[in-house]
């Protein structure tokens, strides 16, 4: 099963961050210059690096490595209760939110590491694993 790559690019800030999920999601900048470009003509203004990053963020690739990642977890007991957990820092209780919780800035660089552990030998995800206690510590 290959879910996810080996290793992420480790960041250390905002602007790292995003190239590292641009890198885990394999988005397509391209995909979005002309249209930016074009908005950026209609209001006679150009965007900053930041709100062009953010515009350039490919909705698609996103979804569809969640989806795929979230596909083959669900119904592991371990990742239910990350997922659980992760859904409660945004007052819910739908797993799809938890996920997409466990993506964001504080919990990626742990996630991943269970990802990869769970990827590459599902038998060694138990609550023993050194990857699992330390995301699930971040929850306390």
């Amino acid at each position: 099963m290959h879910l996810v790559p080996r290793q992420i690019p480790p960041y250390t800030s905002n602007r790292e961050y995003r190239h590292c999920l641009r890198s885990l999601f394999a988005m397509n900048a391209d995909n979005y210059k002309d249209s930016i470009k074009d908005l950026e003509n209609a209001l006679h203004d150009d965007f900053d690096e930041e709100t062009r990053d953010e515009m350039e963020y490919d909705d698609a690739s996103a979804t569809k490595v969640m989806d795929a990642i979230f596909n083959a977890t669900h119904t592991h007991r371990l990742f239910q209760e990350l997922y659980d957990l992760a859904a409660a820092r945004m007052m819910s209780t739908d797993r799809n939110i938890g996920i997409a919780v466990l993506f964001s800035y504080d919990f990626l660089a742990q996630f991943h590491a269970c990802l990869v552990v769970f990827t590459e030998n599902p038998s060694e995800f138990t609550q023993d694993c050194a990857s699992y206690i330390t995301l699930r510590k971040q929850f306390k």
